[in-house]
């Protein structure tokens, strides 16, 4: 899953990296999906294809090399973010299912 932001730059969301038919800039870019749905974004083609091929390298390695994917930061404009964490709509990372405290 790779993120990226709504042409209005406030709504960020994770995109199945597998679901993408193409990519075009019309300018604005628009991400085409095998659903037929469209989705504008704020990143150009460049950034988005850079990103899946950030998260097919991180799992090649996983699955390859036998090692879990390592969490880094990619640069996001003027923030960053962590590959393979989750984020809630402050930006802030959530805990995810392996995270989360067990239910008493």
């Amino acid at each position: 899953m790779v993120l990226v932001t709504r042409i209005n730059k406030v709504e960020q969301f994770y995109v199945n990296e597998d679901m993408i038919e193409f990519i075009e800039e019309t300018p604005d870019t628009v991400i085409s999906l095998n659903t037929g749905k469209k989705i504008v974004v704020m990143e150009s083609a460049e950034t988005v294809i850079a990103r899946i091929r950030e998260q097919r390298i991180m799992v090649h390695h996983a699955v390859v090399d036998g090692n879990p994917p390592v969490k880094r930061e990619i640069p996001y404009g003027d923030a960053a973010v962590s590959a393979g964490s989750a984020f809630d709509e402050d930006g802030l990372e959530s805990a995810g299912p392996a995270d989360a405290a067990p239910e008493a």
